[in-house]
């Protein structure tokens, strides 16, 4: 990791021989725990590392990339075969949640246009 000559850094810790810490410089801020523990923050990315992870969430929350989501209850039951083919995640369309709000705003729009 190199810095340029005009970059402040800022380094939080309880205590100067401590190993956790937080520190913050103009382009990144980076949490620590110890030297093999630690979540860094760049612009457009997210840096983890650890030896173990552990979240909470339900399953329909939980998407792999942009656009897909496990399926939850009654289907993980069953196998997914050449005959019975059963998806193993649907597909979360980004954005979606955002139309319905939406319609009734359009609809108000172009019914007001068709009247003038």
């Amino acid at each position: 990791m190199e810095l340029g000559t005009n970059t402040s850094i800022r380094v939080w810790r309880v205590h100067d021989t401590s190993s956790a810490g937080i520190t913050i410089t103009s382009d990144r801020a980076i949490v620590q725990a110890d030297k093999n523990s630690f979540v860094s923050v760049y612009p457009g990315s997210i840096g983890l590392h650890a030896n173990r992870i552990a979240m909470t969430a339900q399953p329909e929350q939980v998407s792999k990339g942009i656009m897909f989501a496990e399926t939850f209850g009654f289907l993980q039951t069953i196998p997914s075969t050449a005959v019975t083919c059963i998806p193993a995640s649907t597909i979360n369309i980004p954005g979606a949640g955002m139309v319905k709000p939406l319609t009734e705003g359009v609809a108000l729009c172009a019914a007001a246009q068709t009247v003038a």
